[in-house]
């Protein structure tokens, strides 16, 4: 059996957090207010690194991460393990 890199797993995963948290957006829109909405739209941030910004005289960059999941991705990221696993 052939082995997967590790890599692999880790950009499917993330993909599926992506497009889970997208569709989350998609359908928090479309569902009118209440319980089911705020459990589809509420996220949680997982890493949140205020931005930065490193400069000299002619070139500055700034740079910041925030990684949020709502209900959504983490279904998303169910759906994924599971196409990943059928997949071998």
């Amino acid at each position: 059996m052939r082995r997967r890199p590790l890599g692999l797993y880790a950009l499917v995963l993330l993909l599926g957090a992506v497009i889970g948290s997208i569709l989350g957006h998609l359908v928090g829109m479309l569902v009118p207010e209440g319980v089911v909405k705020e459990f589809l739209t509420r996220s949680a941030n997982l890493i949140t690194l205020n931005p930065t910004t490193l400069g000299t005289e002619w070139l500055s960059v700034t740079v910041g991460l925030r990684l949020s999941i709502n209900a959504c991705g983490v279904f998303g990221i169910v759906i994924a393990a599971y196409i990943l696993r059928m997949l071998r």
